[in-house]
């Protein structure tokens, strides 16, 4: 009964951190996107120039696209991601803003909940 336990809960940690992923990485990806085209009237251009900002949203949906293959790995990309980031943000470029500490925290707090999940679903019968 514990092993069934100990799938579901791994299965809730893949489920719970996948989802939150894919909803931060549209929504966000989304807003930058948007943000670029208003930002030059909808020309090229705009999405041009604000392209540094959705493409690393881009780039975390793939990261996601990995993880759903291989937790392990998406996990710890994830977890290197949100590092770069806290150091980009807060030691680099000194931009105190406490929105992307969330931001960064809830990384870092899902690439553990992937992580977790590969580990308590590692002697799970296929």
């Amino acid at each position: 009964m514990a092993a069934i336990t100990q799938y579901m809960v791994a299965y809730n940690f893949r489920i719970i951190a996948r989802s939150i992923i894919l909803l931060l990485g549209l929504i966000i990806f989304s807003i930058t996107f948007i943000s670029g085209i208003e930002e030059i009237k909808g020309s090229i251009d705009g999405i041009i120039m604000n392209s540094p900002y959705f493409l690393a949203w881009l780039a975390l949906l793939s990261i996601l696209l990995v993880s759903w293959a291989w937790e392990l790995v998406g996990g710890i990309t994830i977890f290197i991601v949100a590092i770069g980031s806290l150091y980009f943000f807060y030691f680099y470029n000194s931009t105190y803003s406490f929105s992307a500490l969330i931001l960064v925290f809830t990384l870092l707090i899902l690439s553990f909940s992937l992580i977790a999940s590969w580990y308590l679903s590692l002697d799970e019968p296929e």
